[in-house]
């Protein structure tokens, strides 16, 4: 196992969250950005720039929900966690959701040559 010190995490995790704004500029120029409207026949083209905003909008929308909901549940159950536990395990909970999608596309992508 590696030790990182504790200063330099703060770094690797802000280098990775401006990372991802290039990632899902070059991802969404890269997919079919055509989103039809259900019952028309008209489609809508998302910019590849807008794509960013999933991750913002996500976060904005389930901190409430966790606040709301997830947490007032943990404390009915009598689970008390400590403010670290609080900040850490939804990392956890990331880590787990990052090597399920890894897990899934590596058997999608078995066999394929890439283009």
């Amino acid at each position: 196992m590696v030790h990182y010190p504790c200063p330099l995490l703060p770094c690797l995790a802000r280098t990775i969250y401006a990372m991802m704004g290039t990632m899902f500029i070059q991802q969404g120029s890269l997919m079919d950005n055509r989103v039809a409207l259900p019952g028309t026949s008209v489609s809508l083209r998302i910019p590849a720039a807008t794509m960013a905003l999933f991750n913002t909008g996500a976060i904005i929308l389930l901190v409430p929900l966790y606040d709301t909901f997830f947490e007032p549940a943990l404390k009915r159950c009598g689970v008390q966690w400590t403010l670290l536990r609080r900040i850490g395990e939804p990392g956890r909970g990331g880590a787990l959701g990052g090597r399920y999608g890894s897990w899934s596309c590596s058997g999608r992508c078995r066999g394929r040559r890439p283009t």
